[in-house]
């Protein structure tokens, strides 16, 4: 967020391996649930979405993906990722 508290989005295209996202708070307990994301070549994690009614090709868990997207920043997530990729697109 910026100063006058506006959102920044920006487009992008990643490519990286599917893996469960890392919680930001491992104090205590963490629950098993596995929330998909992206983490690409610079160890950076990106949280999915997808905004099309279409459902998006099925990916398996370590695979490389490539996805195209609108990164949205997501500070209140409790998931340690840059942001959440809001997308329909994604390429094997």
């Amino acid at each position: 967020k910026v100063g006058n508290g506006s959102r920044i989005d920006a487009f992008v295209t990643i490519t990286g391996e599917v893996v469960c996202l890392p919680h930001k708070n491992t104090e205590g307990g963490i629950t098993l649930e596995c929330a998909y994301g992206l983490k690409d070549a610079q160890g950076t994690y990106y949280g999915l979405r997808n905004t099309s009614i279409e459902e998006i090709p099925p990916v398996n868990m370590g695979e490389t993906v490539t996805v195209q997207g609108t990164l949205v920043p997501n500070p209140e997530s409790q998931y340690d990722i840059a942001g959440v990729i809001e997308t329909d697109l994604t390429q094997k």
